[in-house]
């Protein structure tokens, strides 16, 4: 589904991680996110019932798994200045689905929302209320925004809602920019609510021409992206991505020749798109030695290569702990917000170069 005009206007990971079984019964939900640009805008939630990663092993939730119907019974959004609906009631507006209050979605629907108008401050919440019924129900298991379920002894912090996959607007003239990865890339390592992600601090040294999607997903491989499902649709709609693939894939059992294979296929279907790509070297994760030579041999073929990208990034001095261990992490495998902030630093001037290159 093409989601032209609206762009990403929060920094937060987002997508459909994982699936929960209920008994049915409705449930009202609130998911809080925090504005990047500011201003009077029409706003458009995206909703997927596609699994878009394949979470440890694949037991649960596989990539490109579709699944069964489940109804949104109400939805509305506003502003809000704190993520906590016990503290706060926020003045939210209903949303609709072409002017219907409810609907159902499909088995493996992409689903846009009609526009609101909101106008919100930067760095303010924008606040999902959302009433959901299905058995079976695609939620994003590893979310850093606070998420907040409604019941008989009121709000319960909670992660088990249908989340969006955009929460962006119509702002008119910017330049789309994708972050596409695993739970490094979402913002896993740093804490709840904090934004101070990797993506997050590099985005934020940027001006309000540009646009900010951050598609990462935790448990999420390179194989899951070159599958060319619903993740990888949304990451093909903007105008240049920042990939960072190959933990999972190595820490999942993959070879050299399925993971490079996996790189290349990835950039080459964001390049068919018209994306340009600027792709990283797999992050040291404290991989023990077997794992260490394929990390090693793969980070090689990337730094020769660039998988076909138009411009890379070797994370590795950054992040390693020394030259002599290289494959182990100095601000742990998912990096802490000191160590996104070092992260953020090193890549700024190649990003900036590279999104020059337009």
């Amino acid at each position: 589904m093409d989601v032209s005009p609206y762009s990403s206007n929060t920094l937060a990971g987002s997508g459909s991680q994982f699936r929960i079984f209920t008994d049915g019964a409705p449930r009202l939900g609130r998911i809080y996110y925090k504005a990047t640009v500011g201003g009077r805008w029409p706003w458009v939630l995206l909703f997927s019932n596609q699994i878009n990663g394949t979470v440890d092993y694949g037991q649960l939730s596989q990539a490109n798994m579709a699944l069964p119907p489940w109804e949104i019974l109400s939805l509305r959004m506003g502003p809000a200045r704190i993520a906590d609906p016990s503290r706060e009631e926020p003045a939210l507006v209903p949303v609709t689905f072409g002017g219907c209050p409810r609907r159902t979605v499909a088995c493996g629907e992409d689903l846009l929302t009609d526009p609101v108008t909101l106008d919100v401050d930067a760095g303010a919440y924008v606040c999902v209320e959302i009433g959901f019924r299905g058995r079976v129900l695609p939620i994003h298991l590893e979310s850093l925004v606070p998420g907040w379920l409604s019941g008989p002894d009121g709000w319960t912090p909670s992660n088990e809602i249908p989340s969006p996959g955009l929460v962006g607007c119509a702002r008119p003239g910017v330049t789309r920019v994708g972050y596409f990865g695993d739970s490094i890339t979402q913002g896993c390592g740093t804490a709840p609510d904090s934004y101070t992600h990797w993506c997050a601090v590099l985005s934020r040294s940027f001006g309000p021409e540009f646009a900010f999607w951050n598609v990462g997903l935790g448990f999420g491989r390179a194989s899951d992206a070159a599958s060319n499902g619903a993740w990888m649709r949304r990451a093909r709609q903007n105008d240049a991505v920042a990939v960072c693939f190959g933990v999972n894939d190595i820490l999942r059992g993959a070879s050299f020749d399925s993971l490079t294979a996996d790189l290349t296929r990835t950039v080459e279907l964001l390049h068919e798109a018209g994306c340009r790509v600027l792709i990283q070297t797999v992050p040291p994760f404290d991989y023990d030695e077997e794992r260490r030579g394929l990390w090693a041999r793969v980070n090689d073929f990337l730094r020769a290569s660039r998988a076909g990208a138009d411009a890379l990034f070797d994370c590795v001095p950054v992040l390693s702990r020394s030259p002599e261990e290289p494959h182990r992490s100095r601000f742990g495998g998912h990096p802490d917000a000191e160590g996104c902030r070092v992260w953020a630093e090193a890549l700024r001037p190649v990003m900036r170069d590279f999104l020059a290159a337009r």
